[in-house]
């Protein structure tokens, strides 16, 4: 009997932790642990692009700016308003050709240049600041949080127990 019981007892040591697993004393079926709940869930962090606020402001900021410059551009009959066709450095290279048909001409006062200039440069650092505004959307990325279920392992666990006629039994509870 001794040799019995520490057979079992070496056994349950080299195949696994030993459950919670006794017969009642009117010979019931054995009671197996409770399993983890199956709606164990991990939190994991995903990219999902580019901030899109960062990008949608970006790009109505410079569709608001290129295109007024672009519109003015187009009708102008000025040929130094040619230059505003061209995104972002368009405002640039017009407030130069303005500067120099205009003001070198007169050799005094700019005039209404002044106010023409003033604006050209308002556009072009609007320009710019869109550019800024879709270049950081690629930058600050959206991260959104997702949860997946736990992926769980097969796990075995051998005991010794008690047989429903009083006598010595092993019990094997497993989760697959």
């Amino acid at each position: 009997m001794q040799r019995t019981t520490a057979l079992l007892f070496f056994c349950t040591a080299l195949l696994g932790s030993p459950v919670a697993a006794h017969a009642a004393d009117d010979g019931a079926a054995l009671r197996e642990p409770p399993s983890p709940s199956s709606s164990e869930r991990r939190a994991t962090v995903v990219d999902a692009g580019p901030s899109r606020l960062l990008l949608a402001t970006g790009a109505a900021t410079f569709a608001f700016s290129y295109g007024g410059a672009a519109w003015v551009g187009l009708t102008s009959t000025r040929s130094a308003d040619r230059p505003l066709l061209v995104p972002f450095a368009g405002p640039w290279i017009a407030l130069h050709a303005h500067v120099t048909a205009a003001c070198d001409q007169l050799g005094g006062p700019c005039g209404q240049e002044t106010a023409y200039s003033g604006l050209l440069i308002a556009d072009g650092l609007v320009q710019a600041a869109s550019a800024v505004q879709i270049a950081l959307a690629f930058v600050h990325r959206e991260l959104h949080e997702t949860s997946e279920p736990v992926m769980r392992t097969a796990h075995v666990s051998v005991a010794p127990a008690r047989a429903p006629g009083g006598g010595l039994a092993l019990a094997a509870v497993g989760e697959f």
